[in-house]
């Protein structure tokens, strides 16, 4: 079933001031740019997209130590590898304040030390490195690996609980905790060809959901110390439909109470209800207003879901009440998006 049922949108309240978006692109090869773009909470519209940053490839981004500093993959491939850029977001123009390699090819995901002192990078061809970040919170030493590029590795997502470094490896059908010696504690394993790609984390139980790309599943683990394992499964297609369709992003609600998870095919966001044990109960599926939604976040209200839809060329604003997406509003129209975050420049 489709939760776009009017009965559920309730009046916004207008809030103090536009959030600003920030958009990464994935139109492939050397193309690509950054973009701002105004978002009014009040009546779920947006401004006018402005690019503010040519590089090529930036398919992740991720807020800095400190106001007003964005870091960005260059997700590339080839002898260089790719690259990780900082960007001064406070002006007009978001101005480059350094590069380096990310230490292997095809970056695609990136988290903060818990100590704001480095990044970490998956890149999908080699492995995981770590990135030290300067006093003024920008890249610009040489990184070292901490996850070496094994055969069939591939990460795709990197994140910390607890002080452990949690991989998800798209290749090896695992998620590898990694310690601050850089040592592999425990693994996750998952079923073979599940495609463990993005993880959402829970805010106040001990567990996490990870959404499987090739499977097209979500699978709870529990996060406990020691030994974490997989205690739940769920398909994120609705029952009976057939059409080649796999998963992208997965989030979880301030309150902890819903699940989200988008569907590149179907073109849809799948809801879950989450039970006080992590358990998930499907509540249907949502229009995602365009075609893959590789991306979504929730406005600075937790009223609107904002949508990439990388190959429809747009930015979908959903509402949501109690939980439930309703109709797509209005888009906007940009090339490839494929990533969106609310980050303040000072």
């Amino acid at each position: 079933m489709r939760l776009s049922l009017p009965s559920w949108l309730a009046p916004l309240q207008p809030s103090s001031g536009a959030p600003r978006l920030w958009i990464g692109t994935q139109p492939g090869g050397e193309q690509g740019a950054i973009h701002v773009v105004d978002f009014d909470s009040a009546t779920g519209e947006f401004g006018r997209p402005r690019k503010v940053a040519d590089i090529p490839n930036p398919s992740w981004l991720c807020p800095g130590p400190k106001p007003g500093i964005l870091h960005s993959v260059v997700e590339q491939g080839g002898p260089g590898g790719g690259r990780v850029c900082t960007f001064d977001i406070r002006g007009r123009r978001a101005r480059m304040l350094g590069e380096v390699r990310s230490m292997g090819e095809y970056p695609c995901h990136l988290t903060l030390a818990p100590d704001g002192s480095s990044l970490f990078v998956a890149n999908y061809g080699g492995g995981v490195s770590r990135l030290p970040l300067g006093t003024d919170g920008a890249v610009g030493a040489s990184g070292s690996p901490i996850v070496p590029q094994l055969p069939r590795s591939r990460a795709h997502w990197v994140g910390f609980r607890d002080g452990t470094l949690w991989v998800a490896d798209f290749g090896h059908d695992c998620l590898r905790l990694i310690d601050q010696s850089g040592r592999e504690v425990h693994t996750v394993r998952f079923p073979s060809g599940a495609g463990p790609r993005t993880i959402a984390w829970h805010p106040h139980l001990p567990v996490c959901f990870v959404a499987c790309e090739a499977d097209n599943t979500v699978r709870v683990v529990s996060t406990p110390a020691g030994e974490p394992r997989i205690i739940g499964e769920h398909f994120l297609l609705p029952p009976g439909v057939q059409l080649r369709s796999v998963a992208a992003h997965v989030a979880v609600d301030a309150t902890g109470r819903f699940l989200y998870a988008s569907n590149r095919g179907h073109d849809s966001i799948a809801v879950f209800e989450v039970s006080e044990t992590g358990g998930l109960t499907s509540c249907g599926h949502a229009s995602s207003g365009g075609a893959h939604p590789r991306h979504f976040t929730f406005d600075p209200t937790a009223r609107w879901l904002i949508v990439a839809n990388r190959d429809s060329n747009n930015l979908v604003p959903i509402p949501v009440h109690e939980g439930r997406p309703g109709l797509p509003g209005k888009p906007a129209d940009l090339r490839a998006a494929c990533w969106v975050t609310f980050v303040s420049a000072t």
